[in-house]
Parts: C-alpha cells; sequence; structure tokens
C-alpha cells in the first residue's frame, strides 16, 4: 500500500507499528475492522473519520496485549471510548457515560 502516492491512514499505521505478537495483533486488526464497520456512515467529515479512527485504534490497542485477543472485547473497548469522547456509537448517539 505505501509507495506510489498510496496514503496509509494513522490509525493502520498505529496498529501495524505496534509491539504485539502475530496473533495479538491479527485480534487487533479485526476488533478495528468490526468496530469500524458499525460506526463509519455515522461520520460525514474526513478529518472527524480519521480522529475517530486513530481514537478507536488507540483504545483497542491500550486494552489489547498478546494474552488479550478476545475480538469482542477489544473492539466493544474501543467503542466505549468513542462514545466517552462523544463520538457516535454504533446507534450513532454519543454514548452516555
Amino acid at each position: 500500500m505505501v509507495g506510489g502516492g498510496d496514503h496509509v491512514p494513522k490509525a493502520i499505521a498505529l496498529i501495524a507499528g505496534s509491539s504485539l505478537g502475530p496473533e495479538a495483533l491479527n485480534a487487533v486488526r479485526k476488533a478495528f475492522d468490526n468496530a469500524w464497520a458499525e460506526i463509519a456512515g455515522k461520520f460525514n467529515d474526513v478529518a472527524e473519520k480519521e480522529a475517530a479512527r486513530l481514537t478507536l485504534a488507540a483504545a483497542i490497542l491500550c486494552v489489547a496485549t498478546d494474552e488479550n485477543r478476545d475480538v469482542e472485547v477489544l473492539k466493544q473497548a474501543g467503542l466505549q471510548v468513542l462514545g466517552r469522547k462523544g463520538l457516535p456509537n454504533k446507534d450513532g448517539h454519543p454514548s452516555a457515560p
């Protein structure tokens, strides 16, 4: 993806640069993709989307370890952080604190 003018989103670069092992990294990628699939349509602005993706990736990475690879747990953790920051949850409304 890198090279030829292609742009690697910051969230993807953040995940790829983590120090997790391959199995944990795979779980993080799946959790991120699954979470983003639920909420992607809630963002209209490109900058807002990028900020949300970066926040989501960082939140998932905060709870991911080589031992904690449960995709659903990681996904929910990321969505909860987005909600606390006032970003839409999967229903399109900010989550309650």
